[in-house]
């Protein structure tokens, strides 16, 4: 499991919150173990695994995603159980830039490379979260053993209305 956002928790949370907003995290609260800078649409996009999952953030367009094991207090919040398998579909607009989150929750049949991700952290044999970073939208993958759970988001992000 991954760890909290500065520490590892004495309980396993089973909740994954998914949190879009206009405002950043509090980064300096974050326990970043890999960030990087990419352009995606135009705008200058930080894109971060953190102990609690990952984070992603462009300034200019105020856009800022955030899944965490712990709860969030952002524009958006949406909780999903770890236990449940299943898909859904999250819709988040700002100013500057919408997007549409397609997650996808099901068994851990297999523990994705890290190396083949732009990006990726191996917290425990087993316990991985990796980034695949695009033109027009970033992939993430999140294992969590302890339930037998894989959670695969494609985030497609576009210019608002």
């Amino acid at each position: 499991m991954t760890s909290s956002w500065t520490a590892e928790s004495a309980t396993v949370p089973d909740h994954l919150h998914v949190g879009y907003g206009r405002d950043r995290p509090e980064v300096a609260d974050l326990r970043v173990f890999a960030a990087t800078e990419r352009t995606l649409l135009g705008e200058r996009f930080e894109v971060a695994v953190i102990g609690s999952s990952h984070y992603v953030h462009a300034p200019a367009a105020g856009f800022h995603e955030i899944v965490s094991c712990k709860p969030l207090a952002h524009d958006a919040v949406h909780e999903l159980d770890l236990r449940e398998f299943g898909e859904r579909t999250l819709t988040f607009a700002g100013d500057d830039l919408a997007c549409e989150t397609t997650v996808a929750t099901h068994p851990l049949d297999a523990v994705p490379d890290p190396d083949a991700a732009d990006l990726a952290h191996v917290f425990d044999p087993g316990a991985v979260t990796a980034i695949d970073v695009g033109t027009r939208r970033y992939e993430t993958y999140h294992t969590y053993p302890e339930f037998d759970c894989l959670v695969y988001t494609e985030t497609r992000l576009h210019e608002a209305d």
